[in-house]
């Protein structure tokens, strides 16, 4: 069973000839070793086991490879002393990482609802989205958006299951961001989209990320002649690159001196998401080491950033489905896995809700500005 594992693994990794027996020696004392700390026989370590132990072993010889001639290899592989190490290295591995046994001690395990429903939901929509997202902005900006976000807050998933409850809070910070600029995005349109292209441009010149001189000072001359339009004076040029786009957004009123060319009184006040300003603001003394950082309590945050996430994921999931549903990417099992996690996640939203307000009765979850 575990050479018919490991030559399908081999195939999978694309492993030359030369290196399919010295990983199945490597592997295959890794396995006994495992079962050996595991105070059991080989034969009862299940398949998935076997498959990691073997990946790992894998890796590792091909890491070792590529720096090896064909006799050095060959004379590694002779060496009872260089597979013993191997398999030892493999086997402990395997058993502090992929085991995970940290996973019942943090807050939110990898086996709870919480983290379970959120990666399970973020990983169909990043599934659905890579058939579209190309990492061009100029040919799929909107998927790129989501893959970013989508990625984002697996992380932040994976923050909470290793206990950093702190960093899974500063990183929302950058979720929500994104989560803002796509909703301005989607609802300004293809019209929008291309003026947010074209402030990417513009990024690109200032950082002289442009060969072509005569392109670059093309590019200073449009910009500055738009700033001028606005009221904007030279010292306003960053501010214009980053946020610029925003006079083109309908939901961004230029007249009114309440909205600003920033991030809170620009892309989340226009994105109608200012109720999270507090947040915001907590999240960023988190991010730059603040004494929050040190002497933060640990449960108050994981439970922010687990209500935090939720909040986003839920309106995100809603932005991202009415986007590609025209597109012809869904099937029947796609709409039925989405409806069995949505209702999944919009319970545990709102327990973990109820649950933070029982806790801590005098909090306040949101500002008063209301969506």
């Amino acid at each position: 069973m575990a050479k018919t594992v490991i030559d399908s693994i081999m195939a999978k990794l694309g492993c030359k000839p030369e290196d399919l027996s010295p990983i199945r020696t490597i592997a295959a004392k890794a396995i006994a070793k495992t079962a050996e700390a595991l105070e059991t026989e080989p034969i009862h370590l299940t398949l998935w086991s076997k498959e990691n132990l073997i990946y790992i072993s894998s890796a590792e010889w091909l890491y070792l490879a590529p720096t090896k001639s064909a006799a050095e290899k060959s004379a590694l592989v002779s060496e009872e002393k260089f597979t013993e190490s191997m398999a030892v290295l493999v086997s402990e591995k395997f058993l502090l990482i992929f085991l995970k046994p940290n996973a019942y001690q943090s807050q939110i395990s990898v086996f709870s609802p919480v983290s379970s429903t959120a990666e399970a939901a973020l990983t169909q929509m990043d599934n659905l989205n890579s058939k579209l997202s190309k990492h061009d902005p100029a040919v799929s900006l909107i998927p790129d958006l989501f893959d970013r976000i989508f990625k984002e807050a697996i992380g932040i998933v994976k923050m909470l299951n290793l206990g950093l409850a702190n960093d899974a809070y500063g990183s929302w910070r950058t979720l929500h961001e994104a989560e803002c600029v796509i909703k301005l995005l989607l609802d300004g349109g293809n019209g929008l989209q291309q003026v947010y292209l074209k402030h990417i441009v513009y990024n690109n010149a200032f950082r002289e990320v442009i060969d072509d001189t005569a392109t670059t000072d093309r590019i200073f001359a449009q910009m500055k002649a738009e700033m001028k339009e606005h009221g904007l004076k030279s010292k306003d040029m960053k501010k214009y690159i980053e946020y610029g786009w925003l006079y083109y957004s309908k939901s961004f009123d230029s007249t009114d001196p309440s909205y600003k060319l920033n991030f809170r009184d620009g892309v989340q006040k226009a994105a109608g998401l200012s109720k999270y300003s507090v947040w915001y603001e907590a999240a960023s003394e988190l991010s730059h080491s603040s004494p929050v950082f040190f002497y933060s309590s640990e449960e108050y945050f994981t439970e922010l950033a687990v209500i935090g996430l939720y909040d986003v994921l839920e309106r995100v999931e809603k932005l991202f489905y009415d986007y590609v549903r025209p597109l012809d990417v869904l099937t029947k099992y796609d709409d039925q896995s989405r409806q069995i996690l949505l209702s999944e996640m919009l319970r545990i939203a709102a327990d973990r809700k109820n649950d933070f307000l029982e806790k801590y009765k005098d909090a306040a979850l949101y500002d008063d500005e209301t969506l």
